[in-house]
């Protein structure tokens, strides 16, 4: 359930306080029925709950402590991003365990010797 990222989004948009679908579509930059499904899988399993007032339906969290999950799948989420991430950065080249370059003047010469 909290692997997927926009249901962690809008968990962090939830834990300030209770907010309208308006708002977490707008906070978001997703669109209206994404929102909805997500909250509603949600509500489902009891991460948010949800209260009506005229129009507007309004979701909070039901259980701060979610924070606490959300926090060690963030975590995991960073660390298997960060190392796909290394796999595609350029090393330094001071980094690189390249064989040093030998002078010519240096370089040993193989004397031919003609017997007569």
């Amino acid at each position: 359930m909290l692997s997927e990222p926009m249901r962690l989004r809008l968990l962090n948009e939830l834990h300030s306080g209770e907010r309208t679908v308006t708002q977490l579509t707008l906070a978001t930059g997703a669109g209206q029925a994404n929102v909805s499904k997500h909250l509603g899988m949600m509500a489902d399993v009891g991460l948010v709950s949800r209260r009506k007032e005229g129009l507007n339906v309004f979701y909070f969290i039901v259980d701060e402590s979610i924070f606490e999950l959300c926090d060690l799948v963030c975590s995991q989420l960073h660390a298997e991003l960060s190392a796909k991430a290394a796999a595609f950065t350029k090393p330094h080249p001071s980094e690189l365990d390249l064989p040093s370059h030998t002078p010519a003047t240096a370089r040993s010469t193989r004397a031919l010797s003609l017997e007569v």
